[in-house]
């Protein structure tokens, strides 16, 4: 996995295609409006927060890494395009893909929650990529690689894996 996300790290995106657009007003379409309108999202009160599956690698297909986001911040705009901050918490392995029809290329997954020893050699690449190259240097290896590749839309499944 790239050094494009790290958990616990926020970062921010700005969605402006058809298919981002429709993917974050899903996302967030059962919390308060304040939420979409730049707010601090609250947790619900079972602690939880607008979450989806950020794949940044291709291809996508069983067993490609991606991982679960949070959205902390978002803004949707009157146009629809949104500014989100979200935080990675979890990285998972996409086990199931599929293009949602007459969504514009948007697609869902199911995936699972890899486990700590995944998890912490993940964290090693992430931190030894980061270190290793300039700001400048990072930024365009992300774009290179294509880290809007695809958003993943619904979490269908995030189960613990040994």
């Amino acid at each position: 996995m790239t050094g494009a996300v790290r958990l616990g790290q926020p970062f921010g995106l700005h969605f402006f295609e058809p298919r981002y657009r429709l993917l974050i007003a899903e996302v967030m379409q059962n919390w308060p409006e304040s939420a979409r309108r730049g707010e601090s999202i609250v947790a619900s009160s079972r602690g939880l927060l607008p979450t989806f599956i950020y794949a940044h690698m291709s291809p996508l297909a069983p067993t490609t890494p991606a991982c679960l986001v949070q959205v902390r911040n978002c803004m949707i705009h009157p146009d629809g395009s949104a500014d989100v901050m979200l935080t990675p918490v979890a990285y998972v392995s996409l086990e199931q893909v599929w293009e949602r029809p007459n969504s514009r290329g948007l697609f869902e997954a199911s995936c699972l929650r890899m486990g700590r020893l995944q998890t912490l050699q993940i964290e090693r690449q992430v931190s030894g990529a980061a270190e290793n190259e300039s700001e400048n240097e990072f930024h365009q290896f992300i774009h290179s690689r294509g880290a809007l590749h695809a958003i993943i839309s619904h979490l269908l499944a995030a189960q613990e894996q040994d």
